[in-house]
């Protein structure tokens, strides 16, 4: 399997229902090529060197976007409300893995666990995505295809490396 930042671009234009539940695991969806992206998304990468921001997965109803690579630089991930795209949160990942956002509880969180569960708090039961959701998804210590947590930072984490 091809680690996420190795995958290649694809720029074929998708609509934001379009846009999979889970990672995709051989390639990456630029933020250019989402039709309506927010300015906000496309500007998200700016302030670190204006890496690539390519899609994750959808959390519930937020849709996970990341600039720069999962770890060992700076990174952000965004996350935009599915149903409200003017609504977006972010999360700054430093080289050192520390970290800073502010969630939709307005909340100052510095783990990236704590932030992604701020996300989960203010979402939408009927557009939650229970694979994303599951007890592993939130958990500090899970390394597989639905971990998404700030001690395991890496493709496996994020973009569902294995088969």
């Amino acid at each position: 399997m091809t680690a996420a930042d190795q995958r290649p671009v694809d720029p074929t234009p998708v609509h934001t229902e379009d846009l999979p539940a889970t990672p995709t695991r051989d390639r990456n969806i630029p933020a250019e090529a989402w039709i309506e992206a927010p300015a906000s998304l496309r500007a998200s990468g700016q302030d670190i060197g204006r890496p690539l921001i390519a899609y994750k997965r959808r959390l519930g109803r937020w849709l996970l976007w990341r600039a720069g690579p999962a770890r060992g630089a700076d990174a952000r991930y965004t996350a935009i409300d599915a149903k409200d795209l003017s609504r977006s949160y972010s999360f700054r990942l430093n080289p050192d893995g520390s970290g800073h956002g502010i969630g939709p509880s307005g909340t100052n969180a510095t783990r990236f666990r704590e932030w992604k569960q701020d996300l989960r708090a203010h979402g939408d039961d009927t557009a939650l995505d229970d694979t994303a959701l599951d007890d592993t998804a939130l958990d500090d210590t899970a390394l597989d295809d639905t971990a998404l947590d700030d001690t395991a930072l890496d493709d496996t984490a994020l973009d569902d490396t294995e088969g």
